[in-house]
C-alpha cells in the first residue's frame, strides 16, 4: 500500500527536519514512570478476569470524562488509578494505553514513550498503541519515527485518526497543501462519528488555512464548520476570535471569546482576549493579567510560558515554565518557546540554537518568532524568517504580527 506519508519524498523530508507537533498540556515535575521494556514478555498471570475487564471499563471512562473537560486534576488521578490497575493486572494492554495516554495528557511525553513502544513493539496489530507511539515520538522530537508508526495506523485501519496524525506531519515538514488533503481525509472518515472529531479537524484545518496559508475565508468557513459540530468548541471560538481581530472586528472577536466556557480557557484565549480589549482602549491591568495566566500554568506549562512572554510579563516565571515543558517533552513546539521566552528574558545566545531547531514548518507565528531571536542574535537568517511569516499570514497575531514589522524595519 502507497502510503500518504511516503509521497513527494515526504520520508526523507523527516531525516533532517525537526518536530513540530501539538502536544498536551504539562503539570509539575514528577518521578519518573519504572522501565516497563519486558512488561508484556516478563508479566505475572493475571487476576481475575472479571475484574480485569472492570478496571478497563472504569479507566476508560474516566480518560473520556478527563478528555471532555480537559482538567489536569482529572489526568493527574487518572495516572494514579492507572498505577493501581496495573499492579494487579501488569499484562493488560488496555491498562497500558491508559496509562501511556494519561501521561501524553500530562505532557510527559519521556515516561510515556517506553510504555507506547512495548505496546507498539508487542501487537503490529494494535491500532491504539500505534497512535500512541506515534505521538509520543513527535512530541519527544523523533519525527521520523512517528511516520512509520502512522503508516502502520494507516495499514491497520486508515481513518479519522491516523489521517489526523498525517497531516500534523506533513504540517510539520513544510506541505500545507499535502496536510489539507489528509485534514480531508480525516473529516470525510469521521463524519459519521463524534462531533468533537470532525470539530477538532475543522478547528485544525482552519488554523493551518489562516497561520500556514493566510487565507482568511476557508478559515473563517472551517471556525464555522467546528462550532456548527460542537457549539461552544473553545478552540475554534479563539482561532475564530483571532481572525476577527486580524479583520478590524474587534466587538465580534470579544463575542467569541466571552462564549468560551467558564473553566476552559487556555492561556492562548486569554492572552487573545486582553488583545482584543486593549484595542477597544480597555487594557487589563498587567498584574491581573499575569494572575489569571499563572492560574492556568498547571493546565499547560509551555502555552502560559509562551503567552506571560508574548506580552512581556513575569519572564523570570515563563522562562521556569518553558524549562519545565522542555524537560518534560523536547520536541519541536518546546524548542519553538523554549527559545523565544529565552531571548524575551535576555538569553540571546541560549535562545539561538534552540529557535533554529524550531524550523521546518508553515506556521506564521513559529517563523517570526524565531525570526525575531535570530535579528536579535545580528543573524542573516532572520531577515528572511521575518519577511516569510508576513507573506504567509500578515496579521498572524496581534503583537507579534506588529512586532514583526518593526523589527524587520530596524535592519541595516
Amino acid at each position: 500500500m502507497k502510503h500518504p506519508l511516503t509521497s513527494s519524498g515526504f520520508v526523507v523530508a523527516l531525516l533532517v527536519a525537526g518536530c513540530e507537533t501539538r502536544t498536551p498540556p504539562t503539570t509539575t515535575p514528577q518521578a519518573p514512570v519504572a522501565p516497563v521494556a519486558n512488561v508484556l514478555s516478563e508479566r505475572p498471570a493475571p487476576l481475575e478476569a472479571a475484574d480485569e475487564r472492570r478496571a478497563i471499563l472504569e479507566l476508560r471512562q474516566a480518560l473520556a470524562n478527563a478528555r471532555l473537560h480537559d482538567d489536569v486534576a482529572l489526568f493527574r488521578a487518572l495516572d494514579e488509578q492507572s498505577k493501581a490497575a496495573l499492579d494487579r493486572h501488569p499484562r493488560s494492554p488496555q491498562i497500558l494505553h491508559v496509562r501511556a495516554a494519561a501521561l501524553l495528557a500530562l505532557g510527559r511525553a519521556k515516561d510515556a514513550l517506553p510504555i507506547a513502544q512495548t505496546l507498539y513493539n508487542a501487537d503490529a496489530k494494535d491500532l491504539v498503541a500505534a497512535g500512541l507511539y506515534s505521538d509520543a515520538l513527535s512530541a519527544t522530537g523523533d519525527l521520523a519515527g512517528a511516520v512509520v508508526a502512522v503508516e502502520r495506523m494507516m495499514d491497520i485501519a486508515p481513518g479519522l485518526p491516523a489521517y489526523a496524525r498525517a497531516a500534523q506531519l506533513r504540517a510539520a515538514t513544510g506541505d500545507v497543501d499535502g496536510s489539507l488533503a489528509m485534514w480531508r481525509e480525516a473529516f470525510e472518515a469521521g463524519h459519521q462519528g463524534a462531533p468533537e472529531g470532525l470539530a477538532f479537524c475543522a478547528t485544525s484545518t482552519a488554523d493551518l488555512l489562516f497561520f500556514g496559508k493566510g487565507e482568511r475565508k476557508g478559515a473563517q468557513a472551517s471556525y464555522d464548520v467546528a462550532l456548527h459540530a460542537v457549539p461552544g468548541y473553545p478552540a475554534a471560538l479563539t482561532g475564530r476570535a483571532r481572525l476577527h481581530l486580524a479583520q478590524g472586528h474587534a466587538p465580534e472577536a470579544l463575542i467569541d471569546l466571552d462564549a468560551i466556557a467558564p473553566g476552559a480557557q487556555s492561556a492562548e484565549s486569554v492572552a487573545l482576549r486582553a488583545a482584543v480589549l486593549t484595542s477597544l482602549g480597555r487594557p487589563p491591568k498587567d498584574e491581573g493579567l499575569r494572575d489569571e495566566l499563572l492560574s492556568l500554568a498547571d493546565r499547560g506549562p509551555r502555552e502560559t510560558a509562551l503567552a506571560l512572554a508574548t506580552l512581556k510579563l513575569d519572564l523570570p516565571r515563563a522562562r521556569e515554565l518553558a524549562l519545565q515543558s522542555q524537560r518534560d517533552a523536547g520536541g519541536r513546539d518546546d524548542d519553538d518557546v523554549t527559545g523565544f521566552v529565552l531571548w524575551r528574558a535576555g538569553d540571546v545566545a541560549a535562545a539561538v540554537p534552540l529557535s533554529k531547531r524550531a524550523l521546518g514548518g508553515v506556521d506564521a507565528r513559529v517563523l517570526a518568532r524565531a525570526g525575531l531571536v535570530l535579528a536579535a542574535a545580528n543573524d542573516a537568517g532572520g531577515r528572511g524568517l521575518l519577511e516569510r511569516a508576513l507573506k504567509t499570514s500578515p496579521a498572524f497575531d496581534p503583537i507579534l504580527a506588529p512586532e514583526a514589522v518593526a523589527a524587520l524595519a530596524a535592519l541595516p
